[in-house]
């Protein structure tokens, strides 16, 4: 990635950004076929305008329910992967909140939302 500096290299996948706030992984052809956004302070992922990480993680879900196509699951804090999207949300939960100010309180969001390939979404189905 031009202008993002690497911060670690683990086989397959590649980590950017302070924090480790972008996860690239690659297919076997050393193609990108997920990006994920991961939940660090000073980082901004948005969506429809919706900063995703300082939202509520069941209000983020709803969103990306809106742009699915079919039915979905209720809410779980556990994970999601919206299949028309190929679009995963991955743990929420309170500590990944952090834009709240000392002493305020916290309200789960998720810790890492990515955007994968057709080719990515087939993979993830085989293994669970």
């Amino acid at each position: 990635m031009s202008g993002v500096e690497l911060r670690s290299d683990h086989g397959s996948s590649d980590y950017f950004a302070s924090g480790n706030a972008i996860q690239v992984e690659f297919d076997d052809r050393g193609c990108a076929w997920f990006i994920g956004a991961n939940s660090t302070p000073g980082f901004r992922l948005l969506f429809h305008g919706v900063d995703l990480f300082n939202t509520p993680a069941a209000e983020v879900f709803e969103l990306f329910c809106k742009s699915e196509v079919g039915p979905v699951p209720p809410f779980g804090d556990g994970g999601y992967t919206f299949c028309n999207q190929v679009v995963t949300l991955w743990e929420a939960d309170e500590q990944y909140d952090h834009h709240a100010s000392d002493g305020a309180s916290t309200r789960p969001v998720w810790a890492q939302i990515g955007i994968g390939t057709p080719d990515y979404l087939s993979a993830i189905r085989k293994v669970g």
